[in-house]
């Protein structure tokens, strides 16, 4: 469910670690390893900004990622989970936050 969460946070835009671990309420590590996943995987792509790592989604999605995440628009509708990330991310205030 992690590694959803985390395909559907980013079909909104780019977003660091922490900014994920703090909208996902999930230690570190926990976010780190799935996005690891991820991006072994070919589904998201990570660059380095100073000292974070921005993750996104790929410029050029593989048949599993868009498959994926045209199951996603319907279970971010239906799942409580998804919605309350989407209010989250929201509200989150990226910049601010990353200039920690």
């Amino acid at each position: 469910m992690t590694r959803l969460r985390i395909l559907n946070l980013l079909s909104h835009g780019p977003l660091c670690v922490c900014s994920m671990q703090e909208i996902l309420m999930a230690p570190q590590v926990k976010v780190s390893k799935h996005l690891a996943y991820l991006r072994e995987h070919g589904l998201i792509s990570c660059e380095r900004k100073a000292n974070w790592s921005f993750y996104r989604l790929v410029d050029s999605p593989n048949r599993l990622l868009i498959e994926n995440l045209k199951c996603l628009q319907d279970l971010a509708l239906e799942e409580p989970l998804f919605a309350a990330d989407l209010v989250r991310l929201k509200r989150f205030d990226q910049a601010s936050h990353c200039a920690r």
